[in-house]
C-alpha cells in the first residue's frame, strides 16, 4: 500500500472528493495549507497508481488555470 498526499483548492474539492468515493480510496483529512487548500491524504495499491496521477493532473490543472487568471487580474490592475 502507497499513500500520496494532495493540496486540494477547495473550489475542486467536491469534484475530488466524488472521484475518491467513486474509486473507493482509503483516504483521510490531513490539515489545510496558508492558502486554505484541503490536505487530503489517499492510499492506494501500485496498479491504482493511473488513477492517482490522474487526480493530481486535476489539481495540477486547476492551480495552473486558476494561476493565469491571477496573473490577468493583475495586469488589469497595473493598467489603472
Amino acid at each position: 500500500m502507497r499513500t500520496r498526499n494532495f493540496l486540494v483548492p477547495t473550489d475542486l474539492i467536491e469534484e475530488f472528493a466524488t472521484a475518491i468515493e467513486e474509486y473507493e480510496f482509503d483516504n483521510r483529512i490531513v490539515g489545510t495549507s496558508s492558502e486554505g487548500e484541503i490536505e487530503i491524504s489517499i492510499d492506494y495499491d501500485a496498479d491504482q497508481k493511473k488513477v492517482i496521477n490522474q487526480l493530481q493532473d486535476k489539481v495540477d490543472e486547476y492551480n495552473y488555470d486558476n494561476e493565469e487568471e491571477d496573473d490577468d487580474d493583475d495586469e488589469d490592475e497595473d493598467e489603472d
